[in-house]
């Protein structure tokens, strides 16, 4: 492998093999040392005996006729699988005879990381592979970007690229951000995975194959006719590309205000007021959005009529759904009619989601950052939040004023003792210790009459 000379890559299905195989021997943990395992030998031998094969393969150089050329382009096809992931460049010309030819550029293909990453995001980086080939291109045919279409089979990489990268998780964001600053959303096209000539970089081929290949030499066959005739670019939403969408709700950036109305309702923002009844509409929208992501079981059973699981954390709290579609604890104060309809059936939140801890940072935060009990009974006058002291505690936890409120004061240090002046030192040979030298001022006798102790004076001696 080290003595093969192919700066291009037009060998690069053939020499991705044997890099296939060298990962795997270190996948194994085979030392230098070590005897080859027989699966591994014989794939080695064919391998390396395939190489006497290689001086019977023409390589097109030539990249275009001697036609006037009218139109010239750049294809890149990417693809990849679990072992490798690779693109291939072509350049189509246009001449004015009416003719249409295709010839391999160059090729670039890589093992895929130790590292188990999924197929997707595998995709993603040959995607990005892709781009890097075409910038290479572009800049020594002294072509211009806009005359690059790359070619994915892959539907979840081109969802990501047409979508705001910042939505998507980091190790997506980043490649599709990179992707979306040097590219435009139409250069980016989709193909069948059938049609994808880049295919032959992830699995490899031997090298009469590859000699045989005409669409590894010139590309698929639609790159001979008009763009009427190529695939269609369909771009759909996957399950496995929402994978990669971040979880994140502009609940994370805003306390419950008019600002998440705001956002919610899209409401123009010019506009100064917002109506109350839009308001309470938006936050019961929120809340059922909340409590169907938390109890999506319990959800589903109560809407189809079924009773709920045993083993749920709800199941005591007895919950029913109200006109508004949101999930309510039907407590044993039904009969009350004189408390409001919010105390007899609060609204169950779920522990730890975004919206409960807004809704307890607010109400901590309106009612002059009270304690922890007399706040669950503040919010028990409309919710019940699950597990609601630890709900609080976190909310405190975070509370600056909770914060000054606990600290305790800061303990004063001691400065340590001065040291004997010079003119005293010369009278003590050792160093002073306590109460190595004393002396008495006064000593005498001293009698005292002292009052009466169960009937007797006491007499006292006392030296000063």
């Amino acid at each position: 492998m080290a003595t093969l000379f192919d700066p291009l890559g037009f060998l690069a299905p053939y020499i991705i093999r044997i890099k296939i195989i060298m990962q795997e021997l270190w996948i194994d943990g085979i030392e230098w040392d070590d005897a080859v395992p027989d699966r591994i030998a014989n794939n080695v031998d064919q391998w390396f005996q395939e190489l006497n094969d290689l001086p019977k393969i023409n390589i097109p150089r030539c990249l275009q006729t001697t036609s006037t050329v009218t139109n010239r382009s750049i294809h890149v096809f990417t693809d990849a699988s679990c072992k490798a992931y690779g693109a291939v460049a072509y350049q189509q010309c246009l001449y004015d005879t009416g003719e249409v030819t295709c010839v391999i550029i160059m090729s670039k293909a890589r093992v895929s990381p130790l590292q188990s990453i999924s197929i997707p995001r595998l995709e993603l980086l040959g995607a990005v592979l892709g781009l890097r080939l075409a910038e290479k291109i572009v800049k020594a045919l002294k072509l211009e970007t806009k005359d690059v279409t790359i070619w994915c089979d892959s539907l979840n990489v081109l969802w990501w690229i047409k979508n705001q990268s910042r939505k998507l998780k980091p190790f997506v964001a980043n490649r599709v951000g990179f992707i979306q600053s040097k590219t435009e959303l139409k250069q980016w096209r989709y193909i069948p995975t059938k049609t994808n000539v880049a295919d032959l970089l992830t699995r490899g081929t031997t090298v009469k194959e590859l000699e045989s290949n005409y669409v590894w030499w010139h590309g698929p066959s639609f790159l001979n006719s008009l763009e009427e005739k190529w695939p269609q670019n369909h771009i759909e939403v996957t399950q496995e590309a929402s994978i990669e969408v971040k979880k994140n709700s502009v609940l994370m950036n805003f306390a419950l205000s008019t600002e998440v109305t705001k956002q919610l309702l899209d409401i123009n923002k010019f506009s100064c007021d917002i109506a109350a009844d839009k308001y309470h509409e938006s936050e019961k929208e929120i809340i059922a959005k909340a409590q169907k992501e938390s109890f999506k079981e319990e959800y589903s059973n109560i809407e189809k009529g079924k009773p709920i699981s045993i083993s749920s954390k709800i199941i005591s709290l007895n919950p029913q759904f109200d006109e508004d579609g949101l999930l309510r604890s039907c407590s044993r104060l039904q009969n009350a009619h004189y408390l409001p309809y919010d105390v007899k059936y609060p609204i169950i939140l779920p522990r730890g989601h975004t919206i409960t801890k807004l809704i307890v940072k607010h109400y901590h935060e309106a009612n002059h950052v009270m304690g922890t009990n007399q706040l669950l009974t503040k919010l028990s006058e409309q919710y019940w939040v699950i597990r609601g002291r630890e709900e609080i505690r976190d909310a405190e936890a975070k509370c600056n004023k909770c914060k000054l409120r606990r600290c305790k004061p800061a303990q004063q240090l001691m400065a340590p003792l001065p040291e004997m002046d010079q003119k005293y030192q010369k009278y003590f040979k050792e160093p002073l210790r306590a109460f190595a030298r004393i002396g008495i001022d006064l000593i005498l006798l001293v009698h005292f009459l002292l009052c009466k102790v169960e009937g007797r004076y006491e007499k006292r001696d006392i030296c000063a």
